[in-house]
């Protein structure tokens, strides 16, 4: 990212509007968001985040919103309608963030933030977390029911968020059959299983069982025409469960548990997107157990099986680890009978970029040169007409070059020191005379150049379709960068930041960021080499 001049109230506000979740913890009644947003009214008058839901965690914030919020396109609002107390609301806090970002309903997410910790959870946690969590305490009980919620209470802050897995292997040929496994893994010692799911059944008095989950989007237009599991299964004797907790705030009956438990062990739901894409969530009770003969059923292993009919399918996506220097080559496969398109949106640490490529006979191979070593993941879509399909995951690793033989040579004299470093593909030269050094290194990609004396510096980055420099001279920094793009300065002199753009503004930003990223990258190479 760029260093932090660019970080102000104004350009931290603005990303609001493409936030899909705002929450606010702390102290306050209004008084701080209507002082710093102006205009007399709170929660971002001057930068509305459209659609958008606001978590606010603040004693009686539930008492706030009016019209003003939900006029300036909130789509959500949930607050508490009571007084907070820090040490028991911490785990309700992290529950709901927790399911919001699995793709969970707002609902769901109220509803699963009340659940308690198991003990084997418990013990996972550091020594201070387990001081403030208390979930037996009437206060923690408290905090669970006072959450309140003006929306629709099965919307989802973000309809496609879900955490990366394996793409789906897909065969079709009228219809397609779609093929995901699930893993599960678990140790036994002692008397216990010990799980590595993230979710557990908790149903009061009863076993808590292990939820494992996967995900699939089918594309517009499909229709499911059947799912199954197949599975494997390994019995354990002697085995002794942690039970949910009981409270008597619910005052619930509990009656006991006879035989195995649960009696169904997979589940599935459907979602349609709002582009009309369908999300199948996959869901299987990790283990069930007998609580009067002490034995479990572990599940050893999942595929979920899906049969649907489609217009239109994303039926491959990959890539493969490369050299820095040589293009990426994506492989994609698909199927449908109008012409399509697919965008694919490369992320490394900083580092974004979105390439668009047309998909001609169902196969594509569209390239992209990395801007650095380091690892990535593309993440794809393809279009036909109105109608998309995907997303599809592939992570890669872009190496670092082999470490190449240069021939050196260096000279030391009135004029300074000067060491040129050459090899069949990289030229490395760095000079210094007092205060003054200049650095320089050249492959057959890019140019990236250095120079600084007692009170100017300046570096630089070049290739044939783009130029990024930063420059600073007496106290005041200046960002360039050129492209087909058009081209953004940047210049903060005395603490006052003035930008100047000529073209497409948010690209030449993405641009600026990412080669900010390539150059620090670059340098970090170049001085390592200096080093040998």
């Amino acid at each position: 990212m760029i260093p932090d001049e660019r970080l102000t109230k104004d350009s931290l506000l603005s990303q609001t509007q493409d936030a899909d979740g705002i929450f606010y913890y702390g102290l306050g009644n209004g008084f701080w968001q209507t002082e710093t947003f102006g205009s007399g009214k709170i929660y971002f008058s001057e930068f509305p985040p459209t659609g958008s839901m606001i978590y606010d965690e603040r004693t009686n914030s539930a008492r706030m919103p009016d019209e003003t919020i939900f006029g300036k396109g909130i789509s959500a609002f949930v607050g508490s309608s009571g007084i907070i107390y820090d040490t028991y609301s911490f785990m309700p806090n992290a529950n709901f963030v927790y399911n919001i970002a699995r793709n969970k309903s707002i609902a769901l997410s109220l509803k699963n933030s009340r659940y308690p910790l198991l003990p084997s959870q418990i013990r996972n946690l550091s020594a201070s977390m387990q001081f403030n969590y208390q979930p037996e305490h009437d206060l923690s009980i408290k905090q669970f029911l006072q959450m309140v919620c003006y929306c629709d209470p099965e919307k989802k802050i973000d309809p496609d968020a879900q955490e990366q897995g394996s793409n789906p292997e897909i065969n079709y040929s009228s219809i397609f059959i779609s093929r995901i496994k699930i893993p599960i893994n678990y140790f036994v010692s002692g008397g216990k299983i010990f799980f590595d799911a993230k979710q557990y059944m908790q149903e009061m008095g009863k076993p808590a069982i292990p939820l494992y989950q996967a995900e699939t989007v089918l594309p517009n237009g499909s229709r499911i025409i059947g799912i199954s599991f197949n599975y494997s299964q390994s019995r354990y004797e002697n085995i002794t469960a942690d039970f949910v907790p009981v409270y008597e705030q619910f005052n619930q009956t509990v009656e006991p548990v006879h035989g195995f438990y649960p009696l169904q062990m997979f589940y599935n739901e459907t979602f349609d997107l709002i582009d009309g894409r369908k999300t199948v969530r996959l869901i299987a009770a990790g283990m069930q157990y007998n609580n009067d003969t002490k034995e479990a059923l572990v599940l050893d292993g999942i595929e979920a099986v899906i049969e649907y009919a489609s217009p239109f399918e994303f039926l491959g996506f990959s890539a493969e680890n490369i050299t820095l220097g040589r293009n990426q080559t994506f492989k994609i496969r698909s199927f449908g009978t109008q012409n399509i398109s697919v965008f694919i949106e490369i992320k490394g640490g900083n580092f974004s970029e979105i390439i668009e490529s047309n998909i001609s006979q169902g196969y594509s191979e569209p390239g992209w040169k990395p801007p650095f070593a380091g690892n990535f993941l593309a993440t794809a879509y393809v279009l036909m007409g109105n109608n998309s399909a995907g997303p599809r995951y592939a992570p890669f690793s872009v190496n670092a070059p082999s470490q190449n033989f240069f021939r050196i040579f260096e000279s030391f004299g009135t004029d300074g020191y000067n060491k040129i470093m050459k090899s069949f593909s990289e030229k490395i030269q760095i000079a210094f005379n007092g205060a003054s050094v200049f650095i320089e290194y050249i492959n057959p990609f890019s140019k990236f150049s250095s120079s600084s004396n007692s009170s100017t510096a300046e570096k630089s980055i070049s290739a044939p379709d783009y130029s990024f420099s930063i420059s600073q001279d007496s106290g005041k920094i200046i960002y360039h960068m050129k492209s087909d793009k058009g081209e953004l300065v940047l210049e903060k002199n005395a603490g006052a930041t003035k930008e100047t753009c000529k073209g497409d503004c948010s690209e030449l930003y993405d641009k600026m960021n990412s080669r900010f990223v390539e150059m620090q990258n670059m340098q970090d190479y170049v001085i390592e080499s200096i080093g040998r």
